[in-house]
């Protein structure tokens, strides 16, 4: 079996962060795409994002060191040929033994709906587990097109497991589930109240708990910065919007439990896109996971 191609590894030189035994952060490609609606290609995502990851300089002068110190392992891509269900469930499995050896989990999909099983497996380890959701949909539908795992009711789903979440960057949802936000008091702060005037990036930050999970659907962003998405909305946050609300994060003391990005779709005419994803990854391992002896 050929090595896993390892998250910004060059083939220059030998690098510690492929360790897998000395890994703080662990990458798990999920190249799921089965309930796609709109542009396909969401599979090819992880190993684009890898791929573009060689192009990422290792240091960040923001943070005055290199992030890769916490020590990095990507594994090989999951297998996704079966139905959701089955990859789920190796997902979980996956996750959960992850989380036993004390790393932390970083999905790259694929579609949306892989954030089930790391919300599953976390939020059984920490009942008081919250979610921060970026995506330019809501996600909440009951079921959409005869499926209730379509990447369209990934947040529906989690609020079933009872993680509260708290949803940023929303700018399309259906009747239905307005509805249902409304009625189940789901926090939501959409584009259309706070694109002009800003997003209160502590105020969000102060209603999720203690521990969190990330999940980030790449259509969050202004199509401007990220074209190349699955189901792209006009408007959106950009690059220093994200950052500036993970180090808000980070700043509170909060602890992140693990992140997914989802719902890219290469193109050859977008490599920005794909760099964009790679260059996300890395600030948030950044932000999140080197410890003052990293540094």
């Amino acid at each position: 079996m050929m090595p896993a191609l390892q998250f910004l590894d060059d083939d220059s030189e030998p690098r510690p962060f492929v360790s897998p035994d000395q890994a703080r952060v662990v990458i798990l490609p999920v190249p799921l795409e089965k309930t796609v609606s709109y542009l396909t290609g969401t599979s090819a995502a992880p190993a684009a994002i890898i791929n573009a990851s060689r192009q990422v300089e290792l240091f960040d002068p923001e943070l005055d060191t290199s992030p890769y110190l916490a020590g990095i392992h990507t594994y090989p891509a999951a297998e996704c040929s079966g139905d959701t269900e089955e990859v789920l469930e190796a997902l979980r499995k996956k996750i959960s033994s992850v989380t036993s050896a004390g790393q932390l989990p970083v999905c790259l999909g694929g579609e949306h709906t892989l954030t089930l099983a790391p919300v599953e497996v976390l939020s059984a380890k920490n009942p008081k587990l919250s979610i921060l959701h970026l995506d330019a949909h809501a996600d909440f539908r009951r079921s959409y097109r005869g499926s209730r795992l379509s990447h369209a009711c990934v947040m529906r789903r989690i609020f079933e497991l009872g993680p509260p979440s708290v949803s940023v960057g929303v700018r399309s949802l259906s009747e239905e589930e307005a509805r249902f936000i409304s009625d189940n008091e789901i926090v939501l702060y959409p584009e259309w109240e706070f694109s002009e005037r800003g997003y209160p990036w502590d105020e969000i930050v102060g209603r999720l708990s203690a521990e969190i999970y990330i999940t980030i659907d790449m259509d969050v962003f202004d199509p401007a910065q990220v074209p190349a998405v699955g189901t792209p909305e006009p408007g959106g946050l950009g690059w220093h919007d994200a950052l500036s609300l993970f180090r808000a994060i980070r700043d509170s003391g909060r602890r992140v439990a693990g992140f997914d990005l989802v719902e890219l779709c290469p193109r050859v005419e977008s490599a920005v896109s794909t760099f964009f994803a790679a260059r996300l990854l890395y600030k948030m391992i950044g932000y999140f996971c080197l410890n003052r002896e990293n540094s």
